[in-house]
């Protein structure tokens, strides 16, 4: 027998996506007016996901539950949390409703409508074509696994906080206190930002590219020096975040190294796209200083951090890897918009088919998930 509860679950992304993209991509002036149906049509899929008991999904559901029966007081006292107010706060005010489906709704509106608000704001201000707007979407959307965002939650969710912060200090120009409170709120979600809090400060001073490349070979081999690093930072004062930041490399490297059994094909996937960003940059970044100086310091960032993952291969850091290679692909968009003009001519059409090919096996592992998924309908 037919569910008709299943059966609309279905129908209304199916219907109502295609319109709202475009509505979307053909009043794209607007797009501050449009966003929210695309991010509410996303966030009624992420609403129905019933979460499996490995997932990450039904512990942040358990923590909710214990949360509105013992109060906020109790997951301040849980390891994990304690450090991170804001996930605190935002976990509190959701269990008050009491309907733990919220979280991922939530969660999903708000870590898509930053996505596309960065996409469509960067693409408006700088003419980029239409349809090259559709294709560079239609990629990151693809390449970026969707229960990163509605499931895991806290790793993404802090990664996009922090990429709005640095567009807006980098690309806008907003040197300013709302711009400042992004950048903590980030790492008050947690704690994978307070390693992207200190490469941005490092950049900050090491303002000439002779010392960015000085950086970036230091980040390649960090694994060579994990020992000198965990040394100098035992030195520092007793902040709190310096013992979180301790805490989690020693968690990332020495305690958690090949411990994680992830697909190989999925590894290989995920540094595929960061060896093509590494390119990409090498062969335009001079061109993009030139004619946009505000990006070039947003793509320093994504450099240095591009470096970091490609060197923690060779300490096979695999949740190092898989973690951080979503925060590129967060935020791989903008450089793609205004440098694929500078790509060299002989190359531009086999980058579009590499990044097509990419974006079909990020379809396809979209598919396997979903199909792999239980929904409440």
């Amino acid at each position: 027998m037919i569910n008709i509860n299943h059966v609309i679950f279905l129908l209304i992304p199916i219907i109502t996506l295609p319109i709202i993209l475009l509505m979307l991509f053909k009043f794209r002036k607007h797009y501050l007016k449009i966003l929210p149906f695309l991010c509410l049509v996303i966030s009624i899929v992420a609403y129905s996901i019933k979460p499996r008991i490995t997932d990450d999904l039904f512990s942040y559901f358990t923590t909710l539950d214990q949360m509105r029966t013992r109060g906020l007081d109790f997951v301040q006292s849980i390891s994990g949390y304690t450090d991170f107010f804001v996930t605190n706060y935002y976990f509190y005010i959701i269990s008050l409703f009491h309907n733990n489906h919220l979280l991922p709704a939530i969660s999903a509106f708000i870590g898509y409508f930053i996505l596309f608000y960065i996409i469509f704001n960067f693409a408006n201000k700088n003419n980029v074509g239409t349809k090259l707007l559709i294709f560079i979407s239609f990629f990151t959307i693809s390449i970026i696994p969707f229960l990163e965002i509605s499931a895991a939650i806290r790793n993404a969710l802090c990664f996009l906080v922090f990429i709005l912060a640095l567009y807006r200090d980098t690309v806008q120009g907003k040197k300013n206190y709302i711009t400042y409170i992004f950048y903590f709120i980030s790492i008050s979600i947690h704690s994978a930002a307070i390693l992207l809090i200190f490469l941005r400060i490092l950049l900050i001073f090491l303002k000439t590219k002779k010392r960015v490349f000085i950086l970036s070979i230091f980040v390649l081999f960090w694994p060579l020096f994990l020992n000198e690093i965990l040394n100098v930072l035992y030195l520092l004062p007793d902040y709190k975040i310096v013992g979180i930041l301790i805490g989690k490399i020693i968690d990332y490297t020495i305690e958690a190294k090949g411990s994680l059994s992830w697909s190989r094909d999925i590894l290989i996937y995920r540094l595929g796209i960061i060896i093509i960003f590494v390119i990409f940059t090498f062969l335009t970044s001079n061109k993009i200083k030139k004619n946009n100086y505000g990006l070039y310091k947003y793509m320093n960032m994504l450099q240095i951090v591009s470096f970091f993952i490609i060197g923690a291969t060779f300490g096979m850091y695999i949740n190092i890897i898989f973690r951080y290679t979503s925060f590129i692909f967060m935020a791989f968009s903008l450089p793609l918009l205004f440098g694929v003009k500078y790509f060299p001519n002989k190359l531009r059409v086999l980058l579009f088919y590499v990044l097509f090919l990419f974006a079909c096996a990020g379809i396809y592992y979209h598919i396997l998930i979903f199909s792999n998924l239980n929904f409440l309908y």
